[in-house]
């Protein structure tokens, strides 16, 4: 089966597309993660497998991407992803982009859509991106960067608010019948979340001994671990530099910051919040109620808004 993520910055699609592929490879599927199909050149090798130009940005039409994709080997399944941030960057003709919508639902089998329940929390790590420069962590030399921003943009924020609004409207808009999946659900719930998508149950559960979800989260802090934890992780992250070295997978980002941290750090966060509440009341499916919940600590942070 093919699969595709409709994502927008932010929302999980990156984590998600990494194991959707790992489980796949686990269970002798063969597999290629494509990351965003409308991004980079898509080629094919000699064995008719997908494979991006990472030098070439923007370089094919909608339709040139669909022949590619037509042309590749039927019997290696793919992973792909489109971002709402790279159609726009794109501009491609509104009945370009729909011809090329159609197609995907046909060649794609299973549609997810990625979101967030916590939006808040979105737009800020988004702000800190923008502020940083840093738009994804892949060890700590980035992660000191980002630990550096101590106050983000307050209009830059609304605008990533509006951004994520905008998203979802371009899904109810497009891919209705997607099936909804959150980055909180993914974090929290990884091992259902991969059985409801792929149809496997528990494989990673079983491969490296713990739940992925806590592997999830010792990679995000992997201070004082037990063996069974440190030998999970460390399975984990030897699969990871494999299927990279194969090119099934392409280098895998880590978790930045939780929600505490980013509260502990950024001085005006109190004030996003408050601009956030006031900014987001209209909108029923965006919960205030979330938007001081940690996923990766399971708790509250402390607020004290005045």
């Amino acid at each position: 089966m093919n699969y595709l993520l409709l994502s927008f910055g932010g929302t999980g699609s990156t984590i998600l597309q990494r194991l959707i592929t790992i489980t796949n490879y686990l269970e002798n599927v063969r597999i290629i993660n494509t990351n965003d199909i409308i991004t980079k050149f898509l080629e094919l090798d000699k064995n008719n497998d997908i494979k991006r130009n990472w030098k070439i940005e923007y370089g094919q039409t909608l339709q040139e991407i669909q022949t590619v994709l037509e042309k590749s080997n039927k019997d290696t399944a793919l992973v792909s992803r489109v971002s709402k941030n790279h159609v726009d960057a794109r501009q491609d003709s509104k009945q370009d982009l729909l011809n090329f919508y159609m197609f995907t639902k046909q060649f794609y089998g299973k549609h997810i859509f990625c979101e967030r329940e916590n939006v808040f929390e979105l737009a800020m790590s988004l702000a800190i991106k923008g502020k940083s420069g840093v738009y994804n962590v892949f060890d700590d030399s980035h992660r000191k960067i980002a630990s550096e921003v101590f106050e983000v943009d307050e209009p830059y924020f609304i605008q990533k608010i509006d951004e994520y609004i905008d998203y979802r409207a371009w899904i109810a808009d497009n891919f209705v019948r997607a099936d909804v999946v959150s980055y909180e659900d993914v974090i929290t719930n990884t091992d259902e979340v991969l059985f409801n998508i792929t149809g496997y149950k528990d494989t990673l559960k079983k491969y490296f001994g713990i739940p992925m979800s806590e592997i999830l989260r010792l990679e995000h802090k992997d201070k004082n671990l037990s063996s069974d934890q440190a030998d999970a992780l460390a399975l984990y992250k030897e699969l990871c530099a494999t299927l990279i070295k194969n090119g099934t997978l392409r280098e895998v980002p880590i978790k930045n910051s939780s929600l505490q941290d980013k509260k502990d750090r950024i001085q005006n966060f109190d004030r996003c919040l408050k601009i956030f509440y006031q900014h987001t009341r209209k909108f029923d499916f965006i919960d205030p109620s979330k938007a001081t919940y940690d996923f990766w600590n399971q708790k509250e942070v402390d607020i004290q808004l005045k």
